[in-house]
C-alpha cells in the first residue's frame, strides 16, 4: 500500500492566506507526497470546476503529483426526490472532475443524519439504516455504471451518523453488486463516531474485501472522568460527550497497523490517505511530516 495525504490535511498546515490548489501541490511535489484533492478545496466561486480540475492536473503532472483520489462533498442517501436528483448530479460531476485528476476513485459519505421517508412530512421520525438502505443502494449503482467506462470506483467512507460501522459499509458493498462499487475504510472513524467504544479492527475485517480507498487519522480516546467532568462542566443546555482529539498518526489510540494488514490480506494495494496530522511544538507542516514519515514507515512493514 502507498502513503499519501488529503488536500484538507495538507491545508492546514499552510498559512490561511496561501492555501491554494496550486500551493498544495507544489508543496506536495517537494515533500515527495501524493494528493487526494477534497471538493472544497478545489472550487472556487464563480469559477468551473472542470477548468479548475484541468489547471490541478497540469500543476500536478509538472510537479510530479498523482491525485489518487478525489473527496467529494455531496452525498450519498437522500430521499426526498428533489435532494436526491441534485446530489446524484453533483456526485457525477465528482466522477468527471475524478476523471480529469487523473484519480482512480471519488469518496463520497452518506447523508449525515437518518432521512425523512418521501411521503412522510412529520421530520421528527427518521429512517434508520436497513430502511434507507434501498435508497443508499439505488444511488451508489447508478454512480457506480456512471463511473465504470471511466476506470472509476465509487468508496463510501464511514462517516457521521447513518453509515459509521464496517457492517454498514459491507452491506452496501455487496448490494450494490458493481466491482468498481465499494468502501472507503476509515479506521479511525470507527472510533470516533462512536466515541471510543468500537473496536476497529473488527470493523475493518467486515468490510476489508470492498476497500477501494483507505484513510489514516490518529485519536486519543478521552477517559470516562475527562468526559464526566468536561460535560458537567459546559454552560446549562450545552454539554456534549467529550470524543476523540486528533493526534500525530501513530501515537494514538487506533490500531491502524492491525486494520492495514487486514486489509492488505485481500490484495489491496492502492493508497492510505493521511486525513489528520494532530499537532507539534514545531509547527504544523512538522506535524504533518511527522505523521507521513510514520504511515510511510507502517505500510512498509505490512
Amino acid at each position: 500500500m502507498k502513503p499519501g495525504i488529503m488536500t484538507y490535511c495538507l491545508k492546514n498546515a499552510l498559512p490561511e492566506s496561501d492555501r491554494s490548489m496550486d500551493k498544495m501541490i507544489k508543496i506536495a511535489g517537494e515533500e515527495g507526497y501524493d494528493l487526494e484533492v477534497y471538493s472544497p478545496d478545489l472550487w472556487r466561486e464563480g469559477k468551473n470546476i472542470q477548468k479548475l480540475a484541468n489547471s490541478a492536473r497540469k500543476t500536478a503532472d509538472k510537479n510530479n503529483v498523482k491525485l489518487f483520489s478525489f473527496g467529494t462533498g455531496a452525498r450519498v442517501g437522500e430521499v426526498k426526490p428533489d435532494r436526491s436528483l441534485k446530489n446524484i448530479k453533483e456526485l457525477k460531476d465528482a466522477i468527471d472532475v475524478a476523471e480529469i485528476l487523473g484519480a482512480e476513485v471519488i469518496c463520497p459519505a452518506a447523508i449525515d443524519y437518518q432521512p425523512v421517508a418521501a411521503d412522510q412530512t412529520d421530520p421528527a421520525f427518521g429512517m434508520v439504516f436497513d430502511r434507507a438502505l434501498p435508497y443508499i443502494i439505488d444511488q451508489m449503482q447508478e454512480l457506480a455504471d456512471y463511473a465504470s467506462d471511466k476506470n472509476i470506483s465509487i468508496a463510501l467512507v464511514n462517516h457521521c451518523y447513518l453509515v459509521y460501522l464496517g457492517i454498514h459499509q459491507y452491506w452496501i458493498a455487496e448490494l450494490s453488486e458493481r466491482p468498481n462499487a465499494g468502501a472507503c475504510i476509515d479506521p479511525g472513524n470507527y472510533v470516533y463516531y462512536t466515541y471510543g467504544s468500537e473496536d476497529p479492527v473488527r470493523e475493518t475485517v467486515m468490510v476489508a474485501e470492498y476497500a477501494k480507498l483507505v484513510r489514516a487519522g490518529d485519536w486519543v480516546v478521552p477517559s470516562d472522568s475527562e468526559t464526566l467532568e468536561k460535560f458537567k462542566s459546559a454552560p446549562k443546555g450545552q454539554g456534549s460527550l467529550f470524543n476523540c482529539s486528533g493526534t500525530i498518526f501513530g501515537q494514538g489510540d487506533v490500531d491502524h497497523e492491525s486494520c492495514f494488514k487486514i486489509i492488505a490480506e485481500t490484495g489491496y494495494d492502492g493508497y492510505v490517505s493521511l486525513k489528520v496530522a494532530g499537532s507539534s511544538e514545531e509547527g504544523p507542516m512538522e506535524a504533518v511530516r511527522t505523521s507521513m514519515k510514520n504511515l510511510t514507515t507502517m505500510l512498509e512493514g505490512i
